[in-house]
This record gives structure tokens, sequence and C-alpha cells, in this order.
């Protein structure tokens, strides 16, 4: 399997992850995950959406792109962190980006900074 696949799969992997442990909490009820995939481009993300009485639901719980054999964590609204996810998937440190923080930001962290 080359790179890009695992990776594909890795991020399918850590999001099912994530919805697969909040799909019976009571907090979520009448609500369902989505996963959002473009695969020519490499895009992902994990949306949240239904009704909760009478007020609708829609919110971004991740997005992620592979770009330059790395995984760029766009935007994540996770508890754990989407990196964490991503680690127990088998990915490494040096091919994940924070992509939500500056270029200088990332320099402090034990991710790749691009």
């Amino acid at each position: 399997m080359d790179r890009i696949e695992f990776f594909r799969e890795a991020i399918t992997n850590a999001m099912k992850s994530y919805e697969t442990e909040r799909a019976h909490s009571q907090s979520f009820s009448g609500l369902h995950f989505e996963q959002i995939y473009d695969a020519g481009n490499n895009r992902f993300q994990l949306v949240l959406m239904g009704w909760k009485e009478d007020e609708r639901i829609y919110h971004l719980i991740c997005h992620l792109d592979i770009i330059d054999n790395k995984i760029w964590i766009q935007e994540d609204n996770t508890e754990e962190g989407m990196a964490l996810l991503l680690e127990a998937q088998g990915v490494e440190k040096k091919e994940i980006v924070l992509a939500f923080y500056p270029d200088y930001h990332r320099a402090n962290t034990e991710y790749a900074v691009a």
C-alpha cells in the first residue's frame, strides 16, 4: 500500500473511531455523523448534523487534507485531537501538520511545520 492510500485509510479510520465513541451518547440523540470525502483532491471532513428538539445542528468536527505527502489538519473541533487519533492509526508525528496554527507556532510542536 502506498503512503497516500495509507493516509486515506488512517483518516477514515480515525474519523470512524471518533464517531463510534460518541454514537451511543445521549448528547448526540437525534444527530448523526457524516463523513465527506473528495478522494480526487484528498480532502476529508467529518460533520455532525441533525435536529436537537427544534434546533438545527450542523457542526464541522474536523477537516483534513493530504498535501505533499503529509496530513494537514485544517480544522479540529475534537476533544482529544485528530493528531492523536491519527497517531493511533500508525501515522507518524512528522507526517502531520497542525495547519490551524501559524508556522512559527508549529515549529514549537512535535509535529511537522509544513
